[in-house]
């Protein structure tokens, strides 16, 4: 299974799951907040926001 397919069946548990292996994501909720795993850069977007979570940190 692709890990943008495992990321959507999986929710939350997805965090997790990409934070573990280092896969690199970016996981946006319904309420907009980022969680970003792995090496993904932010962009300006997400430095901008303050609900941006690097979750490796």
């Amino acid at each position: 299974m692709p890990t943008g397919t495992a990321g959507v069946v999986r929710g939350f548990a997805a965090i997790q799951w990409f934070r573990d292996p280092g896969i690199a994501g970016r996981f946006v909720d319904q309420r907009g907040r980022v969680v970003l795993t792995g090496m993904w850069p932010q962009d300006a977007g997400d430095r901008e926001r303050a609900a941006v979570v690097n979750a490796d940190g």
